[in-house]
């Protein structure tokens, strides 16, 4: 894991399959990307719904982050561009 939750990579966290599935579907490697994605924008995706933005949002809280935030500054560890809705 990287040095602050933003980079930490999606698969190594703890969350259910269908909610790691939902993320890996729209491309979402890091923590840094979901964050800067609406609840909205999860919501449109297959598979998503309120049982996903819960878990995500209570997952989130944990490190004092929530969807929707901005991040201009971060940038994704492994240099490649950050995955957009």
């Amino acid at each position: 894991m990287g040095d602050t939750p933003l980079d930490y990579r999606i698969e190594d966290l703890e969350l259910s399959v269908r909610t790691s599935n939902v993320l890996q579907q729209a491309g979402l490697v890091y923590v840094g990307e979901l964050v800067q994605w609406t609840e909205q924008d999860l919501l449109k995706r297959p598979s998503s719904g309120r049982k996903v933005m819960n878990e995500l949002q209570e997952f989130l809280a944990n490190w004092g982050l929530a969807l929707g935030m901005e991040h201009p500054e971060w940038s994704r560890p492994d240099g490649e561009p950050i995955v957009r809705p």
